[in-house]
């Protein structure tokens, strides 16, 4: 018989809050991320999941044909993010999570703009024959 042991589920709620509070800006994007999905799929707000598809291939192909311009943006929407103190690091993601609640297709074809201008990354990054390609 199994016993409810509130110790080890404190100690488990701990352990999530101390990786949360740690990469605070990587956690919210993928709450983002799924409340996105969630709210394309369930059709809660505007856009439906077709939509999101769409204007994540047209960020993509976007992002692919301009790399420069749109990481050049990109770069100036994260290094004004990691400038500011923690507290406007959390507005900015709320900001972002209301974004995806409400109008997915955006937020998706952001995320396809940055899928876009990577693929120049990693391309190049793969025929240069460096070894160790490591995620930071």
């Amino acid at each position: 018989m199994n016993k409810f042991d509130l110790n080890k589920v404190k100690d488990n709620f701990s352990e999530v809050e101390k990786f949360a509070r740690k990469h605070t800006t990587e956690t919210l994007t993928a709450i983002a991320i799924a409340v996105a999905a969630l709210s394309a799929w369930a059709h809660f707000f505007v856009g439906t999941l077709g939509w999101s598809v769409i204007f994540m291939a047209i960020g993509a192909i976007v992002g692919i044909f301009f790399p420069s311009h749109i990481d050049r943006g990109i770069k100036k929407i994260y290094s004004f993010s990691s400038r500011e103190n923690k507290m406007t690091e959390i507005i900015a993601e709320a900001i972002k999570i209301a974004v995806a609640l409400f109008l997915p297709f955006i937020y998706f074809c952001f995320l396809g703009l940055m899928a876009g201008t990577s693929y120049h990354y990693y391309t190049r990054y793969a025929q240069s024959g460096q070894k160790g390609n490591k995620a930071a």
